[in-house]
């Protein structure tokens, strides 16, 4: 039986080795474009490393878990972090829901002790391949998503509010809120430097500004706009000539405070006067001896109430000087002089305008040179499913096997019609002869 197998397949070899090349290419076609995207799943191990190190550049918390949560995946499907014009909505049928109801995409925490007793830090992403059309988009989609805290981070760094206080400046009422504002503007500014020198030192250059300058020069320019002696020298000049910022809103208030002072001086007055005809009557109707105790009581009432009023008229003559002073700089001859005063302090505020757009300028630089995502492997492979080089020599075995077992089958059936025709052939050919016989 085994000899007539064998026989077969070497009678029958070239067409047997077609029909396994067929069937093996139809195998692996099946096996690569129906089975495996179904079990394989793709993972990148990187770190992650950013100017800000735990924080965006707006100072909230970058906690990497987050990369797999439904908010980042829908931005990065969205292509939220990338400009309008160059979105391509590759992504659009990918079902994140779906993906994050079965657990499809995880995230891992990697930890190695170094040499040194230090400890190194790398993540993993793993995704499932079964939400992409090709094996390509699954790969370009797990970078994507690895590279959002980055993308994230710069993209903050450019639309953020960088004038927040300069814009409570152009809105506060009062000189002390302006100075106050001007104050943080530059310390905030201030921050930004220091962070970056923490980091990179004071002697790095942001090479894309396209500029010499270092990060201690740019400090340096800094401290010279609206330095503590200005800022003095300001605080010093409000307070001789009590400049205000709304002057009109102050003399209603000055001329409130004075009309205040004036009536309660009054109210004591007659609260005096109340005092004196009690102490009279007191006199005339008790001995002499006793109307000394009582007179005592009368006396410091009325003492305590003169006190009052030398405080209100000290007051009111505070307020007369602060109304003569606002109406010189209002109406008369320091008109001039508090214009330019208004004047120095909007130039304050404009410098620092320009100096905190150079500091939006090199933040910004400094995450476009500085935060980088590191890959541990940057050709991302698939894992599970069948390998293609295992699954043609599958294909290719089981072809043989199934192609010579078909051609046996098909070889033997015929031989074995074959002999059975020839045996009735030889029965009837007896069964005739022996007829004849007969007859004779």
């Amino acid at each position: 039986m085994l000899n007539n197998i064998f026989n077969v397949i070497k009678k029958r070899i070239w067409w047997i080795l077609g029909a396994a090349i067929v069937f093996a290419v139809v195998f692996v076609c099946i096996i690569q474009f129906v089975y495996n995207p179904k079990k394989e799943t793709y993972s990148a191990e990187f770190d992650l490393r950013l100017p800000g190190g735990g924080v965006y550049p707006d100072k909230t918390e970058l906690w990497l878990e987050d990369i797999i949560k439904i908010e980042n995946l829908l931005d990065v499907k969205n292509e939220s972090y990338v400009p309008e014009a160059m979105r391509t909505n590759e992504y659009a049928g990918v079902d994140i829901e779906k993906m994050i109801d079965e657990d499809d995409i995880k995230f891992s925490r990697n930890i190695k002790s170094l040499e040194d007793g230090t400890f190194s830090y790398t993540y993993t992403v793993e995704i499932h391949n079964k939400y992409f059309k090709n094996r390509n988009l699954a790969r370009s989609f797990l970078k994507d998503v690895i590279q959002s805290p980055l993308e994230k981070a710069k993209s903050i760094a450019e639309s953020m509010n960088y004038l927040e206080r300069l814009y409570e400046y152009d809105t506060q009422l009062t000189y002390s809120e302006k100075i106050s504002a001007l104050t943080l503007q530059k310390d905030y500014i201030l921050s930004i430097y220091n962070d970056i020198k923490q980091l990179y030192g004071g002697t790095y250059v942001p090479k894309e500004l396209d500029s010499t300058k270092s990060i201690d020069d740019y400090t340096r320019e800094l401290i010279n706009v609206f330095n503590d002696t200005e800022k003095e020298y300001i605080n010093k000049e409000i307070n001789e000539k009590y400049y205000f910022f709304d002057a009109e809103r102050m003399l209603d208030n000055l001329n409130i405070d004075i009309s205040l002072a004036q009536r309660e001086i009054e109210k004591n007055n007659l609260l005096i006067d109340g005092q004196y005809e009690e102490m009279e009557k007191v006199i005339q109707k008790l001995p002499p001896e006793d109307a000394v105790k009582q007179i005592t009581s009368f006396t410091n009432k009325i003492s305590e109430y003169r006190t009052l009023n030398d405080t209100l008229e000290d007051n009111i003559s505070q307020y007369e000087a602060q109304k003569n002073s606002i109406l010189n700089y209002t109406e008369g001859a320091g008109k001039a002089e508090k214009e330019a005063f208004d004047s120095r302090l909007d130039d304050i505020r404009d410098n620092l305008e320009a100096c905190t757009q150079t500091a939006r300028e090199v933040n910004i630089a400094t995450y476009n040179e500085k935060g980088e995502v590191n890959f541990a492997n940057n050709n991302i492979k698939p894992k599970g499913g069948i390998n293609v080089f295992v699954s043609i020599i599958i294909g290719a075995i089981a072809g043989f096997i199934l192609s010579s077992a078909g051609a046996a089958v098909i070889d033997l059936s015929r031989n074995y019609s074959s002999a059975r025709k020839n045996g009735e052939s030889g029965d009837v050919k007896k069964d005739s002869e022996s007829d004849d016989t007969a007859q004779d």
